[in-house]
């Protein structure tokens, strides 16, 4: 019983203060100002995703194991970072050794993070040699997008600050305090690379589009941006 008290003593506080809110809005003179910025970074983090299976060519038998083997053989010789592969998941290679008596089909999922153009190229080379043939991006991101996120949405609201002050000016009054603040959702993809990857981030929207049709889109990675935008709704009163 008290917790439904509890409960309801919230939500009309919540009612009120949003009533007030609305009332004061109506009441005070202010102006209504959408703020928009963006930055664009170059990924540093390009996600392969590589699947081993167990294969045959002719009568040999191409164990897991093997191409596991031959995989952080070849990740050393190339110079990359071995401690950038991992499994996807720690299920990936309990299934393995479960069903390894079964002769049935195995497989192992792996995640190389790439952190440029020349390493992307260099991972499906070596996929290539090693005849694994499922590999693919799944996605790319920028190791520092929380901070730039943070800093895309400060100059927002300063950008609304700015646009009401010149059109204030304009007509002879001053930018008082801020009344509402609120953050613009845009419902788009963060990677418009293929149909696997999808999703938001909060209100700040990242984009991308690459090429998959030829090897030439794996050395111009390092050159396709990823845009991070934000924008906000800020009403201001009118001085």
């Amino acid at each position: 019983m008290k917790k439904l008290i509890f409960t309801a003593v919230i939500f009309t506080i919540f009612t009120f203060n949003s009533h007030s809110q609305n009332k004061l809005i109506d009441e005070v003179p202010n102006i209504e100002i959408t703020g928009t910025a963006e930055i664009e970074v170059i990924p540093d983090e390009i996600f392969i995703s590589i699947s081993l299976r167990e294969r045959q060519e002719g009568k040999e038998n191409i164990s897991i194991e093997s191409q596991e083997k031959k995989l952080f053989s070849a990740l050393e010789i190339e110079g990359l970072n071995i401690d950038n592969l991992s499994l996807t998941d720690a299920d990936s290679d309990l299934l393995y050794k479960r069903f390894k008596m079964d002769q049935g089909i195995l497989q192992k999922q792996y995640r190389y993070i790439a952190q440029n153009a020349k390493e992307v190229s260099q991972i499906f080379e070596i996929l290539d040699d090693l005849k694994i043939q499922d590999g693919f991006i799944s996605k790319v991101d920028y190791s520092k997008r929380d901070s730039i996120q943070r800093e895309v949405r400060i100059m927002a609201i300063k950008a609304a600050k700015e646009k009401a002050d010149y059109l204030l000016e304009a007509i002879g009054e001053k930018t008082g305090k801020p009344l509402k603040i609120s953050p613009i959702k845009n419902n788009q993809n963060n990677y418009n690379i293929s149909s696997n990857v999808s999703g938001f981030l909060d209100e700040v929207v990242v984009s991308n589009r690459f090429n998959f049709e030829n090897k030439e889109f794996y050395e111009s990675v390092q050159y396709s941006k990823i845009l991070i935008k934000a924008s906000y709704y800020v009403i201001f009163t009118i001085e």
